[in-house]
């Protein structure tokens, strides 16, 4: 295709396309009709890719590869998201509903990303504004596990402040807590069964299930039914012990 001999010829010599605005309304033209029709989204993200390497971008083309993405984001391989989101964030191109077609993907996907994809996600996704509602922080504290981000980690805690309740029960930590075998009477097996207990815990999960059942028993046979395990007393208590 003309977008792939532009492509092959960038690449060669380094140097973006000359064309003129002409010959640049005509490839747009072609790709606004084209790309709805590509059978593979990786050719979308590809396209989006060298469009934005190129500095051949073109809003209404994005708003078609936005759609494309937002209605088949679950077909993406881990390049096509990798493509997509740093072209995206690149060129500061917002959309709500883009973002959140995005943010599942990327959290199935984290394991195949290396740590410096993860800082270069982290980074787009930012600028896409996925941090300005506290709506999918999970996904960054994800992220925090595989990589450093010292340059969100003030907006991070800003919308912790912002939103207290916005760190949803990590799995691995709520699967642990299913496991224990809490005495009858604990107040603490509601809290458990509710999620309530591994959201607040939240990214302490290195504190290991076993220490909470100890605790537990312990608090148990010390206060009878009279016994105070909020959740704060708890996790205070984990923090002052340690893993």
């Amino acid at each position: 295709s003309w977008l792939e001999d532009l492509h092959k010829q960038y690449q060669k010599t380094g140097d973006d396309p000359d064309l003129e605005e002409e010959e640049l309304g005509v490839l747009h033209a072609s790709l606004k009709q084209d790309l709805p029709k590509c059978p593979s989204v990786s050719t979308v993200a590809w396209t989006a890719k060298v469009l934005e390497e190129m500095e051949l971008e073109d809003d209404d083309v994005f708003d078609v590869i936005s759609d494309i993405i937002k209605n088949r984001s679950t077909e993406l391989e881990p390049q096509d998201t990798l493509d997509v989101v740093l072209s995206f964030g690149e060129l500061l191109l917002f959309g709500e509903e883009l973002v959140d077609a995005l943010v599942p993907t990327i959290r199935q996907q984290m394991k195949y990303f290396t740590t410096i994809e993860v800082v270069k996600i982290a980074l787009a996704m930012e600028k896409l504004g996925a941090l300005k509602t506290s709506k999918h922080i999970g996904m960054f504290f994800e992220m925090k596990k595989k990589a450093n981000l010292p340059a969100l980690e003030s907006q991070i805690r800003k919308m912790l402040l912002v939103d207290p309740n916005a760190i949803k029960a990590d799995k691995d930590v709520q699967l642990q807590l299913e496991q224990l075998k809490l005495p009858p009477g604990s107040r603490l097996k509601k809290q458990v069964a509710s999620g309530e207990l591994a959201r607040r815990i939240g990214v302490q999960s290195a504190m290991t299930a076993q220490q909470m059942e100890t605790q537990e028993r312990a608090r148990l046979f010390a206060f009878g039914d009279d016994e105070d395990d909020s959740t704060e007393n708890i996790l205070r208590d984990l923090r002052q012990t340690g893993p």
